[in-house]
Order: structure tokens, then sequence, then C-alpha cells
């Protein structure tokens, strides 16, 4: 998957959450979210399960909230 596509599924999903009529605030987190896995893990195409699942763990270990820790679910 191209990064042109990734992309457009994340601005799909967001678009999504609009039409859900989600509040601004959890769509900007949402966006916030996914733009920060695709930062520290790389390209979407190349992301797999077991990489977001030892960044939950990371997250996790670091100290972070449940809350937060929650969004890179």
């Amino acid at each position: 998957m191209s990064n042109e596509r990734a992309f457009d599924l994340q601005e799909i999903f967001i678009q999504d959450c609009k039409f859900r009529n989600l509040s601004p605030a959890t769509i900007k987190d949402y966006d916030w979210f996914l733009t920060d896995i695709k930062n520290r893990l790389g390209d979407w195409s190349e992301i797999d399960r077991n990489q977001i699942k030892k960044l939950v763990l990371e997250k996790m270990d670091s100290g972070q909230s449940p809350a937060t820790v929650n969004h890179y679910v």
C-alpha cells in the first residue's frame, strides 16, 4: 500500500468519525494517535499487529495512563 493510499484510509476514517458525529476533540485525538503510530512505526503498508502490540506494551511500561494507552489499541 502506498503512503498516499494509507493517508487516504486515515482521512476516510476521520471523515467517517465526522459522519458519526463524534466530537471534534475525539476526532482530533484519533487523528493524532494514528499519525503518531505511523510516525513511530513507518509506512502503513509495513505495520503489522505485532508492531502495534509492542508499541502498546512500551507505552504501558513507560507509565502512561490506561486511557492514553487505549488510544493505540
